[in-house]
């Protein structure tokens, strides 16, 4: 998504929360549905550039550093259980 391109992915849940609106989604498990989008994609030029665009803008909005440490500490919490994630960020 920095680097300015499309993404094809399945629907899960989670990328509805993560990243609203920018992802191209196909049904779990459809690999013939992403090779289709992905193709698509490639022959579509302005398509291409302006969902890469948006990607781009999108991702902007972040901070890799502040994303590391929610991943550390989700990372953390899940090796840990019992220290949780408020004490993986000390």
């Amino acid at each position: 998504m920095a680097s300015r391109l499309p993404v094809v992915t399945y629907q899960l849940p989670v990328f509805d929360e993560v990243f609203p609106g920018q992802l191209e989604r196909v049904p779990l498990g459809d690999w013939r549905a992403a090779a289709a989008r992905t193709v698509g994609l490639l022959a579509d030029e302005a398509r291409r550039k302006d969902l890469g665009s948006a990607n781009r803008a999108f991702i902007r909005r972040y901070d890799y550093r502040e994303v590391a440490n929610k991943e550390l500490a989700a990372l953390q919490a899940v090796v840990e259980p019992d220290q949780g994630i408020a004490s993986a960020r000390t």
